[in-house]
C-alpha cells in the first residue's frame, strides 16, 4: 500500500506529555499524596513513579514511547522517574514556545532546528554545569570512613523512602536498612562492595514474609530458604548438619517447560523397564547417601512421590524446588559439588551447615541456615503486595545507591579538582570527618559511568575517593540555572538555548515550591535572595553550602549526579520525538484531501 510521510507537531508533543505529568504532579517529593491503585484485586498505596506508570494503560504509541523509555532508564538509575517527565514536559514545551512555528518556514526546517538546539544542549552545556555543580555547591565527605559513609547512607535511605511512602514506613525501611549494613560491613571498603553487589543481587539482602506488620521486620543473622521441608526424617538433628545438593534428573521436561514420562513408548514392558532402571539409579544413591552420613538434601528439582518416598526409607530430609537464585547463592557459600550421575557420590560432595531449624513467620514456613556468614532482611507486609512493594522499593534504592558510589569514585578518579590537600581541606566542613590517607580508600571495582566532559582529564596519583551529595529541595538545580544565568559555568551566546535550558533548570523547583504553599511571588523572592547569596559566597571564594545560607531550605543528601542523567535522558528523548514522522496510508490521504478540498468550496 502506497503511504506518505506527515510531521508530527511539537504541540501535540507537549499535549500529550502534559497528559502523563499530570497524573505524577500530585506526588512529587516528600510533600506528594499517595495513590491507591488496584490492579487483579491487589491494592496499594504509593507515591512512587514507576508504581503509577506500570499501571497506566497506555494506547497512544508516542506515549507508549516515552513511557517505555522513561521506566527502562528509571530501573538503571534507581530514581527518578516523575522527573524526567516533568524534565521531558518542560524542555518540548520551551521549545515549542521559543522557536514557534512561522507560516513561510516548513515543518521540517523547524524540527532540524530544534533538534541542532537540542544537541547542542547535550553536547556543550550539561557536562561543563555538572561539573560546576560539583566544585562550587556540592557537600564533600572521605569515602574512606565508614562512620561517615554509613550516617550518610542513612540519611539517604530515608530521604529516599519518603517519596515513595509515608514517613513512618520511610523510618523503618531506613531503619532496617541502617542495621543491615552494620552487622555486613565494619569498613568502608567492604560497604562499597556490598553495594555493587546488592544492586545485582538483592535477593541475598531481602526476604519478603507476608500477613505481619511492617513493624515485625528486623535482620536476621543466617539465610532463609524460602522452602519448607518436602519431608522432615524424625531423627534428623538440627546441628551439624551434613547435607548434599542433588541435580540428577528425576523427570525430562517439553519445551514450555510442563513434566513428562522419562520414557515416552507404547510398549508396557519398555516403560516398565525404563522406569525401574530409574527408580534403582535413584535408590542406590541415595542409599550410598545413606551410608555416607547424610541427613538432608537440597534440590531445585521437582521430586515425585516416589523419589520422596525413598528418601523416607533411607532416612534422609528432604527440601527440593529450591529457588534458583537461592541455589546459585548456596553452591556457592557451600562450596558443594552437585550429583548429576550416580558415580559422582562420594564424601566430596558433602558440606556440613552449623545449624538449620524451621522458621515460621506470619503465613510463610522456611528455612533458616546457620552459619555461611550472612546476614538478611526479614521484610513483613500486611498483604503480599504490599511486601512487595516494600521489596521493590529495596531494590530501587540498592541500584540509586550504586550508581551514586560508581560516580562519585570516577569523578574521584578522573577529575584533578580533589587531590589529597583539596580533600583535606574538603573534609574541614563537617566533624564526621577524621584523618585519612589514599591506601585506606576502597577500591575503584565498579564500572565507570563518568560524563563526556571529565573522561579525558588526566588522573592524579594523588588524588583520592571522595563522596559527594547535594540536599533535596531543589539546590542543585538552583545552583546550576545561577551558573548559566551568570555565565559562570559557561558562556551560552544564543539567547534561545539559554533561555531553554534556564527554563528546564527552573521546572522542579518551582513545582517543589508550589507544592510548598508558596506564591509566585514569593518564589521569585526568595530565588533573588538565593543567587545574591550565592554570588556573595563566590566574590568572598567560599563554597555555595546550603548551611551558610539564613533561610535554609534546604535539607538532606541527594545525589548530584543523578539530575544531569536525568537531563541526558530527556535530551535524546527529546531528539528521538523530534525525529518521528507519522506514515499515514494512502486512503486516509485521499479521504483528507477530499474533506480538504469540500470545505474549501463550502467556504466559497
Amino acid at each position: 500500500m502506497e503511504c506518505w510521510r506527515k510531521d508530527i507537531e511539537l504541540s501535540s508533543v507537549v499535549v500529550q506529555c502534559r497528559s502523563l505529568v499530570s497524573v505524577l504532579e500530585g506526588c512529587l517529593g516528600p510533600c506528594g499524596k499517595a495513590v491507591l491503585l488496584e490492579k487483579a484485586g491487589c491494592v496499594i498505596i504509593t507515591k512512587d513513579g514507576m508504581e503509577l506508570l506500570s499501571h497506566l494503560e497506555v494506547c497512544d504509541p508516542l506515549v507508549s514511547i516515552v513511557v517505555r523509555g522513561v521506566l527502562d532508564h528509571t530501573r538503571v538509575l534507581g530514581d527518578g522517574c516523575k522527573a524526567t517527565l516533568f524534565l521531558l514536559h518542560r524542555l518540548l514545551s520551551s521549545l515549542d514556545t521559543h522557536v514557534p512555528q512561522n507560516s513561510g518556514t516548513m515543518q521540517g526546517i523547524r524540527r532540524q532546528r530544534l533538534i541542532q538546539i537540542v544537541q547542542q544542549i547535550r553536547n556543550h552545556v550539561l557536562g561543563v554545569v555538572q561539573r560546576d555543580v560539583i566544585k562550587y555547591g556540592a557537600q564533600v565527605y572521605p569515602l574512606n570512613s565508614f562512620e561517615v559513609f554509613s550516617h550518610l547512607l542513612h540519611n539517604s535511605a530515608e530521604d529516599f523512602f519518603i517519596t515513595k511512602f509515608s514517613k513512618l514506613i520511610a523510618r523503618n525501611l531506613a531503619r532496617l536498612f541502617s542495621t543491615y549494613i552494620s552487622c555486613v560491613c565494619s569498613s568502608s571498603r567492604e560497604l562499597v562492595k556490598l553495594i555493587k553487589d546488592l544492586a545485582i543481587k538483592a535477593h541475598t539482602a531481602v526476604v519478603e514474609i507476608y500477613h505481619m506488620p511492617l513493624m515485625m521486620s528486623h535482620v536476621l543473622h543466617g539465610f532463609v530458604v524460602t522452602r519448607n521441608f518436602r519431608y522432615l526424617h524424625r531423627g534428623m538433628k538440627f546441628n551439624k548438619v551434613c547435607c548434599a545438593w542433588w541435580s540428577m534428573n528425576l523427570e525430562e521436561e517439553e519445551e514450555e517447560g510442563l513434566p513428562r514420562a522419562t520414557i515416552e513408548t507404547s510398549l508396557r514392558e519398555i516403560l516398565v523397564g525404563g522406569i525401574l532402571i530409574k527408580r534403582n539409579s535413584v535408590e542406590r544413591s541415595l542409599a550410598h547417601l545413606s551410608s555416607l552420613g547424610t541427613e538432608l538434601v537440597f534440590s531445585s528439582l521437582h521430586f515425585p512421590d516416589w523419589a520422596v518416598s525413598l528418601c523416607a526409607k533411607y532416612g534422609i530430609s528432604l527440601l527440593d524446588s529450591v529457588d534458583g537464585d537461592e541455589r546459585d547463592f548456596l553452591a556457592e557459600r557451600l562450596g558443594v559439588l552437585p550429583i548429576m550421575e550416580e558415580r559422582d557420590v562420594h564424601p566430596g560432595v558433602l558440606r556440613s551447615i552449623d545449624k538449620i531449624e524451621p522458621l515460621n513467620l506470619g503465613t510463610c514456613r522456611f528455612m533458616q541456615l546457620s552459619g555461611l556468614g550472612v546476614h538478611q532482611i526479614l521484610l513483613c507486609g500486611p498483604t503480599p503486595a504490599q511486601c512487595r512493594q516494600f521489596s521493590a522499593c529495596f531494590l530501587q534504592f540498592f541500584r540509586y545507591l550504586s550508581s551514586w558510589v560508581a560516580d562519585c569514585v570516577d569523578f574521584s578518579q578522573s577529575s584533578d579538582i580533589y587531590t589529597c590537600d583539596a580533600a583535606a581541606a574538603a573534609g574541614c566542613r563537617d566533624s564526621f570527618s577524621p584523618p585519612f590517607s589514599p591506601d585506606e580508600l576502597p577500591r575503584c571495582e565498579l564500572s565507570p559511568v563518568l560524563t563526556e566532559a571529565h573522561s579525558s582529564a588526566p588522573t592524579s596519583p594523588t588524588t583520592v575517593a571522595m563522596f559527594f551529595t547535594v540536599p533535596h529541595g531543589g539546590y542543585g538545580e538552583l545552583l546550576a540555572k545561577y551558573l548559566v544565568s551568570e555565565n559562570i559555568s559557561v558562556n551560552i551566546k544564543n539567547t534561545i538555548i539559554k533561555s531553554v535550558v534556564l527554563d528546564v533548570f527552573n521546572e522542579l523547583p518551582s513545582l517543589l515550591y508550589r507544592k510548598s504553599q508558596f506564591s509566585q511571588k514569593s518564589y521569585v523572592e526568595f530565588q533573588t535572595k538565593l543567587f545574591s547569596n550565592f554570588t556573595e559566597l563566590r566574590n568572598n571564594n567560599q563554597v555555595m553550602l546550603s548551611h551558610m545560607l539564613k533561610d535554609n531550605r534546604f535539607r538532606g543528601y541527594h545525589n548530584p549526579f543523578l539530575l544531569f542523567k536525568l537531563l541526558n535522558c530527556v535530551l535524546h528523548l527529546a531528539e528521538y520525538l523530534l525525529r518521528i514522522e507519522c506514515i499515514v496510508p494512502a486512503k486516509q490521504r485521499i479521504s483528507q484531501r477530499t474533506r480538504h478540498c469540500s470545505s474549501d468550496s463550502e467556504s466559497e
